[in-house]
């Protein structure tokens, strides 16, 4: 893992933290998503609203590195990809550079979803017994991705380790990530303090200046009623280029050196996800699908994505 620089919240600034009533200088001294513009961005305008109204409570949390082995070559990854102009899921990386310049105005700067934390479930051995191993599961929404080496993204790693045919331990670690083409140059931290449990519903949004290194991430716990967020600096040479938005579910990659098995989990919806510009906002609904060795994606009354395991049919 690379060096970087970040930064969390100081607790004086998140003293009776009300989004709503924040000024711009309050919000991103908290790492709150900045307040929509009504006119320009409206679907998320009324998100936003929805959401501070409840005055999340602002958690102090510190941002931990984070290694996260195996991330950079993992394939196994599946869910709705978001491309600032549609012709852009067919390019080669050689079309695209003699393409004209995408302007920066209509490049994303900010994500938003929504899902609900998965519940997972070991695989079973034919007598029946869980079988043994160390499950990992990805939630994630992000910006880049497709066809850059770059992406800012927020989520959470869940786990799930089995020995002896019994569940010893599971675990929730939301995480903000700037990743590069490398393991090296991937920039992670963990928000220590901040409780995610299975069930619970989570919105989260990252965002960030297009061709700038640096990206913020806000998580709230809608259950909890609780908020962190955070800011990293992406290790030398990454930036953020802002031309796909992402909501996706992960694996680590089935033939790695250190595999670690993708396990039940029913399903995971991302909903409320929007991407904006400095020209307006886009929908989830317009994205394109993608599906992996372990994991299906199929929409849903348009505004909503679904990764559902393989493992487990939906009926």
């Amino acid at each position: 893992m690379s060096p970087s620089t970040i930064h969390s919240p100081l607790k004086k600034d998140l003293l009776n933290f009300r989004p709503d009533e924040a000024t711009p200088e309050q919000l991103q001294k908290a790492c709150y998503p900045p307040r929509p513009d009504k006119e320009l961005t409206p679907k998320l305008y009324a998100l936003w609203k929805d959401i501070a109204a409840r005055e999340p409570q602002a958690i102090s949390t510190k941002l931990i590195p984070y290694d996260i082995e195996g991330l950079a070559e993992s394939r196994n990854w599946s869910g709705a990809i978001l491309p600032i102009r549609r012709e852009q899921l067919y390019d080669t990386p050689e079309k695209s550079a003699q393409g004209v310049p995408i302007p920066p105005d209509e490049r994303f700067n900010r994500v938003t979803g929504s899902w609900t934390v998965p519940n997972l479930h070991p695989l079973k051995n034919h007598d029946g017994s869980y079988r043994d191993g160390e499950y990992a599961h990805y939630s994630w929404i992000g910006l880049d991705g497709w066809q850059d080496e770059a992406c800012l993204k927020i989520g959470v790693e869940s786990k799930l380790l089995v020995e002896g045919g019994q569940i010893k331990s599971q675990e929730q670690i939301p995480a903000i990530l700037f990743v590069g083409p490398t393991e090296k140059s991937i920039s992670a931290h963990v928000f220590e303090g901040f409780k995610v449990e299975p069930g619970d519903l989570l919105s989260a949004s990252v965002w960030g200046n297009i061709d700038g290194n640096e990206g913020c991430g806000s998580i709230i716990n809608q259950g909890r009623n609780e908020h962190a967020g955070g800011k990293v600096v992406a290790s030398k040479g990454v930036f953020l280029r802002g031309r796909s938005a992402e909501w996706v579910a992960a694996g680590r990659n089935p033939d790695a050196p250190h595999p670690h098995p993708f396990p039940n989990y029913g399903a995971t919806v991302f909903f409320n996800g929007l991407a904006t510009s400095r020209k307006g906002e886009e929908s989830i609904s317009r994205a394109m699908l993608v599906d992996a060795e372990d994991v299906d994606s199929s929409a849903s009354r348009g505004n909503q994505v679904v990764m559902h395991s393989k493992l487990v049919p939906i009926v």
